[in-house]
């Protein structure tokens, strides 16, 4: 049986969100500008739910001025791969200690204080940085970044696809993980770039469980209007929220990252074979803007190969 987490879900409450923002910590470093000034400009432009993730370092929401955002606590622990703690309470990071394995160490201490551990920009500063056996052997994070507004310009040639390719492998190893956008915010024109929206209620609790439930999606300027299955007949609808009326390319992906079938057109159906184990949904519109889904998935699959 596949299941769409997104199944009438769409006139719920929404939020858009992002979870990786550096600010506040000061001149010449990731987190240049002022907190109240970065938080100002995202609530300006329509965010409901942030995270400021410095790195190693845990930013308590309750020791500024949340601007009427729901704040959710965080950090992004960095070392040789980088893991934003969303949630956490605790900063698991030893500065002596800069293994893969103290990084899912994070990941699972973040998780057991009901945070959600997110793995970044999989594909930064080459492709497979954060390569096969590593993600074979470390566990505890539930989410991946398949859009990092300031590290997507280094992807070069390979263009969009090559960011789904850490999440493309987990899937097809049966690992249930969810695709997370942000916009790794150090400076001004990384701001609204990319974000998630996430049918929740807007409170830490809610927004955390929805995103375990993969029930949002991701998106630089797009819409989701429609993501449903009728019987065997995956449907997508998106629109462009300017009004503009687009011709979008759709993609629809399989286990391996294989291209199933591609549509130019308003909307897009796919007929689901039964065998895909997983299919996911990219769209592009001529003036660079894109939305992904989150996969839709196929139960048994993820059963038989997630032992």
């Amino acid at each position: 049986m596949f299941v769409n987490t997104l199944q009438n879900k769409l006139r719920g409450p929404c939020q858009r969100s992002n979870f990786h923002i550096h600010a506040g910590t000061g001149p010449g470093t990731c987190g240049a500008y002022a907190i109240d000034d970065v938080i100002s400009n995202y609530k300006a432009v329509g965010y409901t739910c942030l995270c400021l993730s410095n790195h190693n370092l845990l930013t308590d929401p309750a020791t500024f001025d949340n601007r009427g955002l729901n704040m959710i606590p965080g950090y992004e622990y960095t070392s040789d791969k980088h893991l934003v703690c969303l949630g956490a309470k605790t900063m698991a990071f030893d500065p002596a200690d800069t293994s893969d394995e103290a990084l899912q160490k994070a990941a699972e201490t973040c998780v057991s204080e009901g945070g959600f551990a997110i793995l970044c920009h999989p594909h930064w500063p080459e492709e497979w940085h954060t390569g096969r056996e590593f993600l074979d052997r470390t566990f505890g994070f539930e989410g991946i970044e398949v859009f990092n507004a300031a590290t997507d310009r280094d992807v070069g040639a390979k263009g969009r696809t090559a960011c789904m390719n850490a999440q493309d492998y987990l899937l097809s190893r049966g690992r249930l993980v969810w695709g997370v956008g942000s916009d790794d915010f150090h400076r001004w024109w990384h701001l609204a770039a990319g974000w998630n929206m996430i049918y929740a209620d807007n409170t830490p609790e809610a927004i955390i469980k929805a995103l375990k439930a993969g029930e949002f999606y991701v998106s630089s300027g797009l819409r989701l209007m429609d993501l449903s299955i009728i019987e065997d007949r995956l449907h997508v609808e998106v629109c462009n929220p300017s009004g503009y009326v687009d011709e979008y390319r759709y993609r629809f992906v399989g286990r391996h990252g294989r291209l199933l079938k591609t549509v130019e057109s308003a909307s897009a159906d796919y007929m689901l074979c039964g065998d895909e184990g997983y299919v996911r949904v990219e769209v592009y519109c001529p003036g660079g803007n894109v939305l992904l889904t989150q996969p839709v998935y196929d139960t048994e699959f993820f059963k038989e190969n997630n032992k």
